[in-house]
């Protein structure tokens, strides 16, 4: 079906009278509010006003059902669907809040919209677009919700609730990350799951809410006399933009600098998406796996901690978390900081890292998905 709507387009966009008509009406009605070209070419070179436009020309379907946020045994999950994937057998220990902090979970109606990127896209450009688009992605019992006041459509779409995420052991000690997803096949309908280290399908659909309106977060001071657990720190994050690279290397000396920080652009991993930037001080940890171990396995380790100083778990620390904490701590050394990364040579991301090499400091980078850090740490950011 979405094959045969795709070939739809491109013979529309093909079909030079239809193409002549469809200018020429958008013309007259911009002629009509006393517009001029510089109006029109407004259409080729916005995307956003394009967006804007597909918007009002399709119609944005909207859902609404009554949630109540307790998981389900999986006996009852079992009675909802004709399938049902084993990992949901322990949802209450198995699935965790990720992208969607801070929401209320008291029950109540709940709106939800189908986010849909129209292209194959990774967990990261999802989150980054929901974001910006003013949505959270839905929570795991809001999908259970949603499906079961509208069966129906698990048998149009495969449908995904980002908001909460599953890590499932895999071969050789690997730890990967899963959500919830609805889908339809022989079976039926199946409630499984979906991996976040996958490309998404171009057809795939994503239930999304509407942000809700919050305070800012405020900023965290420090009590005087607190006394923190081993291996934690606390450190004023600014979250200003990080040095060139020229000034970079008058602070750690020519060739101690990285080439991923000439400039580029750094992308957040997905747990870091949408996450606090207000400045003041953080909590730390620098967490020795005493093994070797890989950025994955690491960050979903981290977000399923639960101590007194980071009651929400930690997320990994960015490339300028990471920049700031070792200007604090000049006497810490070989950590990674896997909350964000740069991307270089083949597609290749990388991410930050500090290490000592005799009396040199170095600012480095690691790749992200490189199979055993055994002699570095990972910086953590209590959430």
């Amino acid at each position: 079906m979405g094959k045969k709507r795709d070939q739809d387009i491109v013979e529309v966009i093909s079909n030079n009278d239809f193409t002549r008509d469809l200018f020429r009406a958008l013309a007259y009605a911009v002629i009509a509010r006393c517009g001029t070209m510089q109006h029109l070419r407004r259409i080729v070179n916005e995307p956003e006003l394009q967006n804007k436009i597909a918007d009002l020309i399709v119609p944005t379907e909207k859902f609404s059902a009554t949630v109540v946020y307790a998981r389900p045994t999986y006996d009852e999950l079992k009675r909802r669907f004709d399938y049902v994937d084993s990992a949901h057998r322990d949802s209450d220990k198995e699935f965790n809040i990720v992208f969607s902090k801070g929401v209320s979970c008291d029950n109540r109606e709940v709106v939800f919209e189908y986010f849909h990127m129209g292209c194959t896209a990774t967990t990261h450009e999802l989150l980054a677009e929901i974001d910006r688009k003013g949505f959270r992605p839905a929570l795991y019992e809001e999908l259970l919700a949603f499906a079961e006041k509208y069966p129906e459509e698990q048998k149009r779409y495969r449908i995904t609730a980002l908001g909460t995420w599953s890590g499932l052991p895999q071969a050789a000690n690997l730890i990967l990350a899963f959500a919830a997803r609805l889908s339809f096949d022989a079976n039926g309908r199946c409630l499984i799951l979906g991996c976040l280290g996958i490309d998404w399908d171009k057809n795939e659909r994503f239930l999304v809410v509407r942000k809700e309106t919050t305070k800012p977060t405020a900023v965290q001071t420090k009590v005087e006399g607190e006394t923190l657990p081993a291996n934690h720190y606390r450190v004023y994050v600014s979250y200003a933009p990080m040095p060139s690279l020229v000034d970079l290397e008058k602070e750690f000396g020519e060739k101690n600098v990285s080439v991923i920080f000439d400039g580029r652009e750094w992308k957040l991993e997905f747990s870091c998406v949408g996450m606090d930037r207000t400045p003041g001080e953080k909590v730390f940890l620098v967490h020795d796996f005493g093994r070797a171990w890989e950025c994955e396995e690491a960050i979903t380790w981290g977000l399923e901690q639960r101590t007194a100083v980071a009651p929400k778990g930690y997320r990994p620390a960015t490339h300028e978390e990471g920049y700031e904490f070792q200007k604090a701590h000049p006497e810490l050394f070989n950590f990674v900081a896997p909350g964000s990364f740069a991307v270089a040579g083949d597609d290749v991301r990388y991410v930050a890292c500090l290490w000592r090499g005799g009396r040199r400091r170095v600012l480095g980078d690691e790749e992200f998905y490189r199979k055993g850090y055994a002699n570095n740490r990972c910086l953590f950011v209590s959430k």
